[in-house]
This record gives structure tokens, sequence and C-alpha cells, in this order.
């Protein structure tokens, strides 16, 4: 459940990444203050490769760890 998420999120118990598939309207959501993914929540059905769009979720991830380790 959304709000449960960012409620263990406000308590620093976990990250919430939000990954943007297709059009919506996400920035004006409870999510929208988070880091998404892909970069610049660019949904992915919009990448002219998709591949590349999720590789560039990957990255996200991995940059969101590395930060916290």
């Amino acid at each position: 459940e959304m709000a449960r998420a960012l409620e263990r999120r406000a308590k620093g118990e976990i990250q919430v990444v939000p990954i943007i598939l297709r059009d919506c309207d996400w920035k004006h959501s409870p999510l929208g203050g988070l880091l998404c993914a892909p970069r610049d929540g660019l949904p992915i059905v919009k990448w002219a490769d998709r591949d590349e769009a999720f590789q560039d979720v990957v990255r996200q991830i991995r940059k969101l760890l590395g930060e916290r380790a």
C-alpha cells in the first residue's frame, strides 16, 4: 500500500522509487517529491529505446543504493 510505504519512508526505514511506465499525473501525487526513474520522469513508453529506459531505471536504483551504503 502506498500510504504505508510513504510512512515507512518518512521514518527512514525504506526507500521508495516510483518507476514511471506510462504518462500519469504522478508529480501531483504523494510521490511527486520523490526521485523517480527513469531520469526526468520521462515514461518508459516514450523512450526511443525502451531497453535504455530500463537500464536508466537500474542506474537510478544503484545510485540510490550507493548513497545509502
